[in-house]
């Protein structure tokens, strides 16, 4: 009779199928194109890989593994990260693997070990002429590098009135048609007196040897 019941509630209860996990994956590039040079016997101060990951991963994040010869006293991270001294210069060829654990992508590097880059700046002095309430049509200046994509900053000294941009730029990269980076340089002379103003700006690169200062001068007439 027990097994009667049995039989008959196995008829009534519907069968379910057994659930098939689905399967995660995601596609990963790297947006990070090629590596900044590296100054021999000096910290080198990269930015992060970078990569751009298309779908959810629920096991974790983007982690980056070697496989090659980075140059000796350069390290990478897993979370992407340079860090250390290049020994000696040369040309260093490897490969990075990023990989979530649902999806990888591995693309191949070179980091170029060199001596400190020379940066060149022209004009080295730009000067304006405006009348009071006025203000002049904005000039250029050319920024190059002994280094292709030496990425450099501007610092502008002693003056409210002055103003130079973009403050953070890149040199051209190898096979450029351009040979320089153009920055733009405007006056503001919103509550300036008749008289002379004087101001500089001050171009450098952590990789550089030396800044360089171009020397600015504005008359108000």
């Amino acid at each position: 009779m027990l097994f009667a019941i049995l039989v008959l509630f196995a008829q009534l209860v519907p069968h379910r199928a057994p659930v098939v996990p689905s399967v995660v994956t995601t596609e990963i590039e790297f947006v990070t194109a090629d590596l900044p040079w590296a100054v021999a016997e000096k910290g080198y101060e990269a930015s992060p890989l970078e990569v751009r990951v298309s779908g959810s991963c629920p096991i974790g994040g983007v982690g980056y593994a070697v496989s090659g010869a980075l140059p000796l006293g350069i390290q990478l991270s897993r979370m992407g990260y340079f860090s250390g001294a290049p020994v000696h210069t040369g040309e260093f060829k490897f490969t990075v693997r990023a990989s979530d654990g649902c999806g990888s992508a591995s693309k191949e590097f070179k980091l170029v070990v060199t001596g400190a880059p020379m940066l060149t700046v022209k004009p080295p002095r730009i000067s304006f002429e405006c009348k009071t309430g006025e203000n002049p049509p904005e000039k250029e200046m050319y920024v190059a590098g002994t280094w292709p994509r030496l990425a450099y900053r501007l610092t502008v000294a002693n003056a409210g009135w002055l103003v130079a941009t973009p403050e953070h730029g890149t040199t051209p990269r190898q096979g450029s048609a351009l040979a320089h980076d153009v920055v733009h340089v405007r006056v503001d002379t919103v509550g300036l007196k008749p008289g002379h103003y004087t101001a500089s700006i001050t171009v450098s690169s952590w990789q550089a040897l030396e800044p360089v200062r171009v020397e600015v001068e504005l008359k108000v007439n």
